[in-house]
C-alpha cells in the first residue's frame, strides 16, 4: 500500500507542477497560467468586492472601499469617486447576487495588460463584459465598460 501511496503523490506533484492554459478570451490569449497571475488578482478582488457588496448594514459600503483601496490604483480610485454613476461601475449594475461571483470569467487579454471580466446578470439571463487594465504592480488601473 505504501507504494501505491508513494506513487499517487509523485503522480499528483508532476502533475500539479506542469503549467495549465489559461482561459482563452476572443481576443487571443494563449498564455500559460503562471503568467496570468492578474487573473488571480482579478478573481481576489471580485470574491471579496461581491461578497462585502451582499454584506447587509451600513457595514458594506465601508467594506467595499476597503477592498477597492486595497485592489485599485489610486488614480483610477479619484477618478470613480469624481464620477456620478447611477450603477457600480465594477459590477455594472446596481446591485448583485452571488450567481455573479459563481459565474465569474476572468480571460487575459493578447495585449498582456488587459483583462476581459465577464459578470452573469441572472436577471437577465446573460452575461455582461468589462474590461479591466492591470499594472505591473498588479493593481487594476482601469476600467472600461466597452469591451471590444
Amino acid at each position: 500500500m505504501k507504494l501505491s501511496y508513494s506513487i499517487c503523490c509523485a503522480v499528483l506533484l508532476a502533475a500539479a507542477s506542469l503549467p495549465f492554459r489559461a482561459e482563452a478570451c476572443g481576443c487571443g490569449c494563449t498564455a500559460l497560467a503562471a503568467e496570468c497571475d492578474g487573473a488571480s488578482r482579478i478573481r481576489s478582488f471580485y470574491a471579496e468586492y461581491i461578497e462585502a457588496c451582499l454584506c447587509k448594514g451600513a457595514d458594506s459600503s465601508s467594506r467595499r472601499q476597503t477592498v477597492i483601496e486595497r485592489y485599485v490604483a489610486a488614480p483610477l480610485v479619484k477618478r470613480l469617486r469624481g464620477s456620478e454613476l447611477d450603477y457600480d461601475p465594477f459590477l455594472q449594475a446596481q446591485d448583485c447576487d452571488r450567481s455573479m461571483l459563481e459565474n465569474l470569467t476572468v480571460e487575459l487579454c493578447a495585449d498582456r495588460d488587459t483583462y476581459r471580466v465577464g459578470l452573469w446578470d441572472g436577471y437577465n439571463g446573460c452575461y455582461r463584459y468589462i474590461m479591466l487594465a492591470v499594472d505591473a504592480d498588479g493593481s487594476i488601473s482601469d476600467i472600461s465598460g466597452k469591451c471590444e
